[in-house]
Protein backbone atom coordinates (compact mmCIF):
# COMPACT_ATOMS: atom_id res chain seq x y z
CA UNK A 1 0.00 0.00 0.00
CA UNK A 2 1.25 3.39 -1.18
CA UNK A 3 1.74 5.93 1.55
CA UNK A 4 0.14 9.08 1.58
CA UNK A 5 -2.10 11.39 3.14
CA UNK A 6 -4.15 14.08 2.42
CA UNK A 7 -6.60 17.23 3.58
CA UNK A 8 -8.64 18.50 0.95
CA UNK A 9 -12.54 20.39 1.01
CA UNK A 10 -15.37 18.66 -0.07
CA UNK A 11 -18.23 21.24 -0.81
CA UNK A 12 -18.79 22.84 3.29
CA UNK A 13 -16.23 20.07 4.63
CA UNK A 14 -12.39 19.10 4.85
CA UNK A 15 -12.06 15.26 3.90
CA UNK A 16 -8.91 13.27 5.09
CA UNK A 17 -7.52 10.27 4.19
CA UNK A 18 -4.23 8.35 5.36
CA UNK A 19 -2.51 5.32 3.94
CA UNK A 20 0.07 4.21 5.77
CA UNK A 21 2.10 0.96 6.86
CA UNK A 22 -1.13 -1.02 6.59
CA UNK A 23 -3.70 1.14 7.57
CA UNK A 24 -6.70 2.85 5.93
CA UNK A 25 -8.91 5.39 7.14
CA UNK A 26 -10.52 8.67 6.07
CA UNK A 27 -12.65 10.88 8.06
CA UNK A 28 -14.54 14.49 7.40
CA UNK A 29 -14.56 17.56 9.49
CA UNK A 30 -15.83 20.84 10.23
CA UNK A 31 -12.55 22.49 10.13
CA UNK A 32 -9.50 22.52 8.18
CA UNK A 33 -7.69 22.81 11.45
CA UNK A 34 -9.31 20.11 12.90
CA UNK A 35 -8.37 17.58 9.69
CA UNK A 36 -4.94 18.36 9.88
CA UNK A 37 -5.00 17.94 13.86
CA UNK A 38 -6.37 14.50 13.33
CA UNK A 39 -3.95 14.00 10.31
CA UNK A 40 -0.98 14.99 12.54
CA UNK A 41 -2.18 12.61 15.53
CA UNK A 42 -3.16 9.76 13.43
CA UNK A 43 0.27 9.09 11.72
CA UNK A 44 2.46 9.52 15.08
CA UNK A 45 0.20 6.86 16.26
CA UNK A 46 0.50 4.61 13.58
CA UNK A 47 4.23 5.31 13.72
CA UNK A 48 4.64 4.62 17.25
CA UNK A 49 2.60 1.04 16.89
CA UNK A 50 -0.09 2.54 19.18
CA UNK A 51 -2.48 3.36 16.73
CA UNK A 52 -6.42 1.86 17.20
CA UNK A 53 -8.77 1.98 14.34
CA UNK A 54 -11.87 2.65 16.68
CA UNK A 55 -10.65 5.10 19.08
CA UNK A 56 -10.00 7.48 15.91
CA UNK A 57 -12.95 7.14 14.15
CA UNK A 58 -15.74 7.12 17.56
CA UNK A 59 -17.02 9.91 19.13
CA UNK A 60 -14.14 9.42 21.37
CA UNK A 61 -11.64 10.77 18.90
CA UNK A 62 -13.00 14.24 18.92
CA UNK A 63 -12.35 14.12 22.79
CA UNK A 64 -8.67 13.03 21.12
CA UNK A 65 -9.16 16.36 18.92
CA UNK A 66 -9.71 18.03 21.84
CA UNK A 67 -6.06 17.07 23.28
CA UNK A 68 -4.27 17.22 20.48
CA UNK A 69 -5.80 20.84 19.78
CA UNK A 70 -4.84 21.91 23.50
CA UNK A 71 -1.09 20.35 23.07
CA UNK A 72 -0.97 22.69 19.38
CA UNK A 73 -2.09 25.41 21.50
CA UNK A 74 0.63 24.95 24.01
CA UNK A 75 3.39 24.64 21.36
CA UNK A 76 2.40 27.84 19.47
CA UNK A 77 2.22 29.40 22.95
CA UNK A 78 6.50 28.63 23.65
CA UNK A 79 6.54 29.64 19.90
CA UNK A 80 5.28 33.14 20.50
CA UNK A 81 7.80 35.73 21.54
CA UNK A 82 7.17 38.40 24.48
CA UNK A 83 4.61 41.04 23.44
CA UNK A 84 5.66 43.84 21.61
CA UNK A 85 4.90 47.43 23.18
CA UNK A 86 1.60 48.42 22.80
CA UNK A 87 2.55 50.73 19.52
CA UNK A 88 4.29 47.97 18.16
CA UNK A 89 1.65 44.64 18.22
CA UNK A 90 -0.68 43.91 15.42
CA UNK A 91 -3.97 42.61 15.44
CA UNK A 92 -2.28 39.09 14.48
CA UNK A 93 0.13 39.10 17.30
CA UNK A 94 -2.23 39.90 20.02
CA UNK A 95 -4.11 36.88 18.46
CA UNK A 96 -1.32 34.64 18.98
CA UNK A 97 -0.72 35.54 22.17
CA UNK A 98 -3.94 35.04 23.38
CA UNK A 99 -4.41 31.36 21.83
CA UNK A 100 -1.92 30.52 24.05
CA UNK A 101 -2.79 32.71 27.16
CA UNK A 102 -6.71 31.98 27.43
CA UNK A 103 -7.89 29.81 24.42
CA UNK A 104 -5.81 26.81 25.53
CA UNK A 105 -7.15 26.59 28.92
CA UNK A 106 -11.03 26.92 27.47
CA UNK A 107 -13.49 23.91 26.82
CA UNK A 108 -13.75 24.41 23.13
CA UNK A 109 -10.71 25.21 22.76
CA UNK A 110 -10.30 23.23 19.58
CA UNK A 111 -13.37 25.27 18.25
CA UNK A 112 -11.88 28.55 19.16
CA UNK A 113 -8.38 28.15 17.72
CA UNK A 114 -10.14 27.63 14.05
CA UNK A 115 -11.94 31.03 14.57
CA UNK A 116 -8.85 32.96 15.34
CA UNK A 117 -6.87 31.31 12.51
CA UNK A 118 -9.54 32.82 10.49
CA UNK A 119 -9.50 35.94 11.88
CA UNK A 120 -5.78 35.94 11.22
CA UNK A 121 -6.47 35.70 7.92
CA UNK A 122 -8.35 38.96 7.81
CA UNK A 123 -6.83 42.15 6.43
CA UNK A 124 -7.68 43.57 9.91
CA UNK A 125 -5.06 41.39 11.32
CA UNK A 126 -2.58 42.91 9.68
CA UNK A 127 -3.35 46.07 11.76
CA UNK A 128 -1.81 47.38 14.75
CA UNK A 129 -3.80 46.89 17.97
CA UNK A 130 -4.03 50.36 19.48
CA UNK A 131 -5.21 51.58 15.84
CA UNK A 132 -8.10 50.04 15.32
CA UNK A 133 -11.50 51.28 16.42
CA UNK A 134 -15.24 50.56 16.44
CA UNK A 135 -15.65 51.84 12.64
CA UNK A 136 -13.39 48.91 11.51
CA UNK A 137 -14.75 46.70 13.46
CA UNK A 138 -18.76 47.68 12.57
CA UNK A 139 -17.37 47.60 9.01
CA UNK A 140 -16.39 44.03 9.66
CA UNK A 141 -19.40 42.91 10.96
CA UNK A 142 -21.61 44.09 8.12
CA UNK A 143 -19.26 42.50 5.18
CA UNK A 144 -19.44 39.28 7.37
CA UNK A 145 -23.20 39.83 7.62
CA UNK A 146 -23.79 40.66 3.72
CA UNK A 147 -21.75 37.41 2.93
CA UNK A 148 -24.05 35.21 4.61
CA UNK A 149 -22.23 34.49 7.53
CA UNK A 150 -25.03 33.70 10.44
CA UNK A 151 -25.30 36.26 13.00
CA UNK A 152 -24.60 33.90 15.90
CA UNK A 153 -21.72 33.32 14.38
CA UNK A 154 -20.22 36.99 13.90
CA UNK A 155 -21.53 37.62 17.34
CA UNK A 156 -19.09 34.29 18.82
CA UNK A 157 -16.06 36.18 16.61
CA UNK A 158 -17.04 39.92 18.41
CA UNK A 159 -16.79 38.41 21.63
CA UNK A 160 -13.58 36.58 21.26
CA UNK A 161 -11.81 39.85 19.95
CA UNK A 162 -13.95 41.69 23.13
CA UNK A 163 -12.09 39.34 25.90
CA UNK A 164 -8.98 39.80 23.45
CA UNK A 165 -9.07 43.65 24.43
CA UNK A 166 -9.91 43.35 27.80
CA UNK A 167 -7.28 40.67 28.33
CA UNK A 168 -4.68 43.00 26.69
CA UNK A 169 -5.08 45.88 28.80
CA UNK A 170 -6.01 44.26 32.15
CA UNK A 171 -3.39 41.40 31.64
CA UNK A 172 -0.68 42.40 29.33
CA UNK A 173 0.09 45.84 30.35
CA UNK A 174 -2.02 48.13 27.87
CA UNK A 175 -3.26 50.19 30.23
CA UNK A 176 -4.17 52.49 27.57
CA UNK A 177 -6.06 50.23 25.40
CA UNK A 178 -9.49 50.50 24.68
CA UNK A 179 -12.14 47.74 23.37
CA UNK A 180 -13.70 49.25 20.21
CA UNK A 181 -16.55 46.21 20.49
CA UNK A 182 -18.01 47.28 23.44
CA UNK A 183 -19.59 50.87 21.02
CA UNK A 184 -20.74 48.62 18.29
CA UNK A 185 -23.83 46.62 18.12
CA UNK A 186 -24.19 42.82 18.01
CA UNK A 187 -25.81 41.24 15.49
CA UNK A 188 -29.53 39.98 16.72
CA UNK A 189 -30.25 36.63 16.85
CA UNK A 190 -33.01 35.06 17.12
CA UNK A 191 -32.71 31.13 18.43
CA UNK A 192 -36.36 30.70 19.01
CA UNK A 193 -37.25 27.77 16.95
CA UNK A 194 -40.75 26.35 16.79
CA UNK A 195 -40.30 23.83 13.93
CA UNK A 196 -42.14 20.72 14.25
CA UNK A 197 -41.51 17.80 12.30
CA UNK A 198 -44.88 16.63 10.58
CA UNK A 199 -46.18 12.76 10.54
CA UNK A 200 -45.43 12.54 6.75
CA UNK A 201 -42.09 14.73 6.83
CA UNK A 202 -41.17 11.55 10.12
CA UNK A 203 -42.42 9.28 6.96
CA UNK A 204 -40.34 10.13 4.60
CA UNK A 205 -37.13 11.25 6.58
CA UNK A 206 -36.79 7.72 8.48
CA UNK A 207 -37.63 6.08 4.83
CA UNK A 208 -34.96 7.84 3.52
CA UNK A 209 -32.78 6.90 6.77
CA UNK A 210 -33.40 3.33 6.56
CA UNK A 211 -33.18 3.13 2.77
CA UNK A 212 -30.30 4.99 1.76
CA UNK A 213 -30.01 3.04 -1.43
CA UNK A 214 -26.88 2.49 -3.58
CA UNK A 215 -26.19 5.31 -5.63
CA UNK A 216 -23.96 8.14 -5.09
CA UNK A 217 -23.66 9.77 -2.75
CA UNK A 218 -25.68 6.81 -0.18
CA UNK A 219 -22.91 5.87 1.54
CA UNK A 220 -25.13 4.27 4.90
CA UNK A 221 -23.96 5.07 8.26
CA UNK A 222 -25.73 2.29 10.23
CA UNK A 223 -25.57 4.90 13.52
CA UNK A 224 -27.80 8.05 11.96
CA UNK A 225 -31.04 5.89 12.37
CA UNK A 226 -30.74 4.73 15.95
CA UNK A 227 -29.34 8.31 16.79
CA UNK A 228 -32.19 10.22 15.06
CA UNK A 229 -34.62 7.92 16.97
CA UNK A 230 -32.81 7.85 20.10
CA UNK A 231 -32.85 11.70 19.97
CA UNK A 232 -36.22 11.91 19.71
CA UNK A 233 -37.04 9.50 22.68
CA UNK A 234 -34.36 11.13 25.11
CA UNK A 235 -34.75 15.14 23.80
CA UNK A 236 -30.13 14.68 24.36
CA UNK A 237 -28.14 17.20 22.53
CA UNK A 238 -26.05 15.63 19.65
CA UNK A 239 -23.00 16.46 21.90
CA UNK A 240 -24.26 14.04 24.57
CA UNK A 241 -25.24 11.31 22.50
CA UNK A 242 -22.14 11.11 21.03
CA UNK A 243 -20.20 11.10 24.19
CA UNK A 244 -22.53 8.35 25.78
CA UNK A 245 -20.18 5.72 27.03
CA UNK A 246 -21.53 2.15 27.60
CA UNK A 247 -19.64 2.48 31.25
CA UNK A 248 -22.62 4.64 32.09
CA UNK A 249 -25.68 3.00 30.66
CA UNK A 250 -28.05 0.65 32.58
CA UNK A 251 -30.82 -0.91 30.36
CA UNK A 252 -32.26 -3.03 33.15
CA UNK A 253 -32.66 0.34 35.04
CA UNK A 254 -33.53 2.54 31.50
CA UNK A 255 -30.66 5.02 32.32
CA UNK A 256 -27.86 6.95 31.23
CA UNK A 257 -25.12 8.83 33.26
CA UNK A 258 -23.74 11.82 31.20
CA UNK A 259 -20.80 13.09 32.62
CA UNK A 260 -20.62 16.24 30.96
CA UNK A 261 -23.14 18.83 29.31
CA UNK A 262 -24.07 21.48 27.63
CA UNK A 263 -24.83 23.14 31.15
CA UNK A 264 -21.11 21.35 32.33
CA UNK A 265 -23.55 19.03 35.14
CA UNK A 266 -23.13 15.51 35.55
CA UNK A 267 -26.73 13.90 34.97
CA UNK A 268 -28.47 10.93 35.48
CA UNK A 269 -31.34 10.53 32.20
CA UNK A 270 -34.20 8.01 32.25
CA UNK A 271 -34.63 6.39 29.26
CA UNK A 272 -37.90 5.73 27.68
CA UNK A 273 -38.52 1.58 26.60
CA UNK A 274 -37.87 2.48 23.07
CA UNK A 275 -34.47 4.19 23.66
CA UNK A 276 -33.91 1.35 26.00
CA UNK A 277 -34.74 -0.67 23.24
CA UNK A 278 -32.40 0.95 20.61
CA UNK A 279 -29.63 1.16 23.26
CA UNK A 280 -30.04 -3.17 23.53
CA UNK A 281 -29.65 -3.27 19.86
CA UNK A 282 -26.61 -1.37 19.36
CA UNK A 283 -25.16 -3.82 22.04
CA UNK A 284 -22.75 -6.83 21.03
CA UNK A 285 -25.00 -9.51 20.86
CA UNK A 286 -22.30 -11.85 21.94
CA UNK A 287 -20.48 -9.59 24.90
CA UNK A 288 -23.58 -8.06 26.78
CA UNK A 289 -20.59 -5.38 28.47
CA UNK A 290 -20.19 -4.04 25.18
CA UNK A 291 -17.04 -1.41 25.62
CA UNK A 292 -16.60 2.38 24.34
CA UNK A 293 -18.39 4.57 22.24
CA UNK A 294 -22.56 3.97 22.12
CA UNK A 295 -22.79 5.25 19.04
CA UNK A 296 -19.20 4.95 16.88
CA UNK A 297 -19.45 7.89 14.78
CA UNK A 298 -18.96 11.54 14.40
CA UNK A 299 -20.74 14.69 14.21
CA UNK A 300 -19.27 15.18 11.10
CA UNK A 301 -20.55 12.32 9.54
CA UNK A 302 -23.70 12.76 11.34
CA UNK A 303 -23.90 16.21 9.28
CA UNK A 304 -23.41 14.31 6.01
CA UNK A 305 -25.61 11.54 7.05
CA UNK A 306 -28.51 14.02 8.00
CA UNK A 307 -27.97 16.10 4.51
CA UNK A 308 -28.33 13.06 2.31
CA UNK A 309 -31.50 12.16 4.01
CA UNK A 310 -33.22 15.21 3.92
CA UNK A 311 -32.48 15.67 0.14
CA UNK A 312 -33.58 11.67 -0.84
CA UNK A 313 -36.43 12.06 1.50
CA UNK A 314 -37.91 15.14 -0.28
CA UNK A 315 -36.25 13.84 -3.81
CA UNK A 316 -39.33 10.58 -3.09
CA UNK A 317 -42.05 12.94 -1.48
CA UNK A 318 -41.79 14.67 -5.08
CA UNK A 319 -41.97 11.85 -7.08
CA UNK A 320 -44.56 10.27 -5.41
CA UNK A 321 -46.48 13.79 -5.66
CA UNK A 322 -45.80 13.54 -9.21
CA UNK A 323 -47.27 10.07 -9.50
CA UNK A 324 -50.34 10.80 -8.01
CA UNK A 325 -50.78 14.38 -9.16
CA UNK A 326 -50.44 16.12 -6.16
CA UNK A 327 -49.01 19.76 -5.39
CA UNK A 328 -45.58 19.89 -3.88
CA UNK A 329 -45.02 21.66 -0.75
CA UNK A 330 -41.99 23.42 -1.35
CA UNK A 331 -41.66 23.35 2.18
CA UNK A 332 -41.39 19.70 2.92
CA UNK A 333 -38.74 19.02 5.17
CA UNK A 334 -37.40 22.57 4.19
CA UNK A 335 -34.92 24.12 6.89
CA UNK A 336 -34.84 21.14 9.44
CA UNK A 337 -31.98 20.76 11.48
CA UNK A 338 -30.88 18.00 13.39
CA UNK A 339 -31.44 20.32 16.96
CA UNK A 340 -34.63 20.46 15.69
CA UNK A 341 -35.50 16.95 17.22
CA UNK A 342 -34.59 18.22 20.98
CA UNK A 343 -37.40 20.67 20.18
CA UNK A 344 -39.65 17.61 18.77
CA UNK A 345 -38.75 15.65 21.39
CA UNK A 346 -39.37 18.09 24.25
CA UNK A 347 -42.61 18.95 22.67
CA UNK A 348 -44.02 15.45 22.20
CA UNK A 349 -43.07 14.74 26.37
CA UNK A 350 -45.52 17.74 27.21
CA UNK A 351 -48.05 16.46 24.54
CA UNK A 352 -47.96 13.27 26.44
CA UNK A 353 -49.73 14.98 29.35
CA UNK A 354 -47.90 12.35 31.98
CA UNK A 355 -45.24 14.92 33.01
CA UNK A 356 -45.65 18.35 34.57
CA UNK A 357 -42.60 20.81 33.54
CA UNK A 358 -40.52 20.28 36.60
CA UNK A 359 -40.13 16.64 35.40
CA UNK A 360 -39.85 17.39 31.81
CA UNK A 361 -37.19 19.81 32.96
CA UNK A 362 -35.21 16.50 34.68
CA UNK A 363 -35.25 14.58 31.52
CA UNK A 364 -34.26 17.49 29.01
CA UNK A 365 -31.75 19.46 31.80
CA UNK A 366 -33.00 22.86 31.07
CA UNK A 367 -31.79 24.98 34.18
CA UNK A 368 -34.01 28.02 33.15
CA UNK A 369 -37.69 27.37 33.19
CA UNK A 370 -38.18 30.46 30.58
CA UNK A 371 -35.75 28.72 28.37
CA UNK A 372 -37.75 25.56 29.03
CA UNK A 373 -41.43 26.77 28.08
CA UNK A 374 -40.05 28.55 24.56
CA UNK A 375 -39.87 24.38 23.51
CA UNK A 376 -43.31 23.90 24.41
CA UNK A 377 -45.35 25.16 21.40
CA UNK A 378 -47.76 22.25 21.58
CA UNK A 379 -49.93 21.05 18.56
CA UNK A 380 -53.29 22.52 18.78
CA UNK A 381 -55.35 19.45 18.18
CA UNK A 382 -53.69 17.41 20.66
CA UNK A 383 -54.47 20.41 23.33
CA UNK A 384 -58.05 20.31 21.72
CA UNK A 385 -58.36 16.41 22.57
CA UNK A 386 -57.33 17.37 25.97
CA UNK A 387 -60.15 19.75 26.28
CA UNK A 388 -62.93 16.77 25.32
CA UNK A 389 -61.66 14.51 28.63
Amino acid sequence: MAEKSRVKKRGESWFCRIKRKGADIARSFDSQLDAEIWEKSVIREIDAGTFVREAWMSGHGDVKLQKEASKLAKETAKQTPPAPPVRDMTFHDALQRYVGNVTVKKKGAAQETSKINKLQRDPLSKRLLKDLDSADFAAWRDERLSEGAAPATVKQYLAITSHLFNTARREWGLKSLENPILDIAKPKISNERERRISTLEAKYLFNAIDNPGDGAGNHANKYIGPIVRFALETAMRQSEMLALDWRYVDIEKRTVRLLTSKNGDAATVPLSRTAGSILKSLQDPENEKTKGAVFVTTASAIKQSWARAIKRAQRNYALDCKAKRKKVDTEFLDDLRFHDLRHEATSRLFETGKLDMMEVASITRHKDLRMLKRYTHLKAENLAKKLEM
